[in-house]
């Protein structure tokens, strides 16, 4: 129990950043990260928006109050808002 405590304490050190990562702690050189291709993170974006802008509709465009769209996405009204902005979406 000990030697996994000290090993978790030697990760949160060793890592960078707000992943914990434990391959530092055991001393092996970990992989570098493949980056993202743009085509996939506007794919993300553009699925994001949809699903915001279908919740939205479905809710009457409520962002508060009961039976919200913040609500049923699971996220805060702030959150939502702010994701809005980010994204362009508007009622129409």
């Amino acid at each position: 129990m000990r030697e996994l405590q000290n090993l978790i304490e030697r990760a949160v050190i060793m890592s960078r950043g707000d992943t914990l990562e434990l391959d530092r702690a055991f001393g092996v050189a970990s992989q570098p990260k493949e980056s993202t291709p743009d085509s996939l993170k506007s794919s993300l974006v553009t699925i994001e928006r949809q699903r915001i802008v279908d919740v939205l509709e479905a809710c009457m465009w409520k962002i508060k109050g009961d039976g919200n769209a913040a609500s049923r996405l699971g996220i805060n009204l702030s959150t939502l808002r702010s994701r809005m902005k980010i994204l362009g979406i508007a009622r129409p």
